[in-house]
Formats: C-alpha cells, sequence, structure tokens
C-alpha cells in the first residue's frame, strides 16, 4: 500500500507499465524483422558475392599470368579469405555476450515485475484491489512472455553482425572492380 497526498492509503499497482498496441507489436515482431533484415543481407551478400566472382575471373582470364596486377589481385584475394572469416568472428563473439546481457536484464526485469506484482496481489485488502492487481500480474506476466519472444531474435542480430564484414567486404571488392 501507498500513501497518496491526502495520507489515504492507496493500492500499489504494477499494470502502469502496460504497453499500447504498437509497443506490443513492435516487441512481437521485432524477431520477425531481424530474421528478415538477416536474410536481406544474405540476399545481397550471395548477388555482390557472385558478381565480384565474376568480375574477378573475367580479369584474370583476360591478364597476364606475369603482370603484377594479375599477382596483386591473386594476394588480394588470399589476404581476404583469413582476415575477413577472423572478422566476422570478431563481431559476433562482440556480440553475444551483449545479446545475452540484453535477454538476461529484460527477463529479469520482467521476472521481478511478476514478483512484485504477484506480493501486491497476495497483499490485496478489497475485492476491488483484488482486481486491479490480478490485472497488474496479468501485464506482468505478459511482459515475461514478450521478453521470453525476443529470445528468438537474439541469434538473428549475432549472425547479422558477422555476416556485415563479409557484406562491407563484398561492396569494396564490387566498387574496386568495377572502377577498373
Amino acid at each position: 500500500m501507498a500513501a497518496d497526498a491526502d495520507g489515504v492509503q492507496q493500492p500499489v499497482s504494477y499494470g502502469e507499465s502496460r504497453l499500447n498496441r504498437e509497443q506490443l507489436r513492435d516487441r512481437l515482431l521485432a524477431p520477425v524483422y531481424q530474421w528478415t533484415r538477416l536474410g536481406r543481407q544474405s540476399s545481397k551478400l550471395m548477388v555482390a558475392a557472385s558478381d565480384v566472382v565474376s568480375l574477378r575471373y573475367r580479369r584474370l582470364l583476360r591478364s597476364n599470368p606475369v603482370a603484377a596486377a594479375y599477382w596483386a589481385e591473386v594476394a588480394q584475394m588470399n589476404l581476404e579469405k583469413v582476415s575477413v572469416p577472423i572478422e566476422c568472428a570478431a563481431a559476433m563473439a562482440s556480440t553475444l555476450p551483449v545479446q545475452t546481457a540484453r535477454f538476461a536484464a529484460e527477463t529479469g526485469e520482467a521476472l521481478l515485475g511478476c514478483v512484485r506484482a504477484a506480493s501486491a496481489l497476495v497483499g490485496s485488502r478489497s475485492h476491488e484491489e483484488i482486481i486491479e492487481q490480478t490485472q497488474g500480474l496479468a501485464d506482468a506476466v505478459g511482459d515475461l512472455v514478450t521478453s521470453f519472444w525476443q529470445l528468438g531474435a537474439y541469434p538473428a542480430e549475432v549472425a547479422s553482425a558477422g555476416v556485415a564484414p563479409l557484406l562491407r567486404q563484398v561492396d569494396e571488392n564490387l566498387d574496386r572492380l568495377n572502377k577498373r
């Protein structure tokens, strides 16, 4: 119970942080958006990578194998085959703890909200308080469910972080090769 400005005891409600429809929609669709973004990144990567391979092989077939430009391109390809996957792994490794901490924080907060709401429900002294605190508990459980729903989005975030360096390198190669 909490006292209002006049000192009258009022029930504590934990349903005040209830999400509106748009916020709830955004939270529920977030995993879908993140997986869609990863799919778009992957599609763009496949198309751009095939263009890079095509440009490189056409140029290598037309060039003189003794020329410095030929060997510079081969060296560039070999360097990328080692450095870019390491960069991808590092990006994923740095994103994983962030996503794990985010999940733990959101879920912990939602669990704490459930405990508070359940405690408030147990402390209810009237029928009206029970109704209000039951709604607060239902809201808190809904928050907990949506935080667990978000768990499906975290692997997409980690994978997206890993794809980003590949996509960047392929785009750079495509720009460089198209300028020649």
